[in-house]
């Protein structure tokens, strides 16, 4: 068996698994599960990084030997389509290091751990992004694991972001009421009505979070 399908096969076990706990409410299971899913996940993205590096070389000896454009030109198209149309993933991790920038400006240090995984001290958490692509809604993902907080990242279509910092017991609703997709991510959205948001999740009315904007206090108590 090719080791992409072997860590896929792996990854589908543990999610189905996940579900199971979940809707048992197993959350010692969870926890335990999750933790592989993690190491899961960091083997595929080294599988990932390895094919990615091998497709850059290949393209790269193909633009080398047809000479279809000259490397100066290459760059050039390269450099400006980077300013005028930032990838989604650049977009976020922009996001988040103002964020951890913030929060160090009132004295908290926040480590990048992996991806949207931060910790302050040996605490982990999570800082989800969504742009404002759609007005008024935005549509999240993330990796289950044991958070001790998630911190959401909304970015509104004129480019201002409203961050909320949710303790744990949010992070509990979202892996009881959502359930994992095929990617390994867990996906809710928050809406915005008039002034005030709210986070939606399934089988429950709607929760307004306007009280944790800029709640850097709850990651004082982690």
């Amino acid at each position: 068996m090719e080791i992409a399908q072997k860590i896929e096969k792996m990854r589908t076990k543990h999610l189905k698994d996940i579900e199971v706990a979940a809707r048992n409410a197993d959350i010692a299971t969870i926890l335990l599960l999750t933790k592989d899913i993690a190491e899961i996940e960091r083997l595929r993205e080294r599988y990932s990084d390895i094919e990615d590096s091998l497709l850059a070389w290949e393209e790269n000896k193909t633009n080398k030997n047809n000479k279809v454009i000259s490397s100066t030109e290459t760059q050039r198209v390269s450099i400006i389509a980077s300013q005028t149309h930032p990838s989604y993933k650049a977009q976020g991790k922009k996001r988040r290091i103002e964020f951890t920038q913030a929060a160090e400006r009132k004295g908290l240090r926040i480590i990048p751990y992996r991806g949207v995984k931060f910790k302050i001290g040996d605490k982990l958490i999570c800082i989800p992004t969504a742009s404002g692509k759609n007005p008024n809604r935005w549509f999240m993902g993330f990796p289950p694991d044991n958070y001790f907080a998630l911190v959401l990242i909304c970015e509104e279509t004129d480019g201002v972001c409203v961050r909320f910092i949710l303790n744990g017991e949010f992070y509990a609703k979202i892996l009881k009421h959502q359930s994992i997709e095929g990617d390994g991510q867990l996906k809710f959205n928050v809406h915005k009505e008039g002034s005030h948001y709210f986070l939606k999740l399934t089988g429950l009315d709607k929760i307004e979070i306007d009280s944790f904007k800029d709640n850097f206090e709850l990651l004082r108590t982690l």
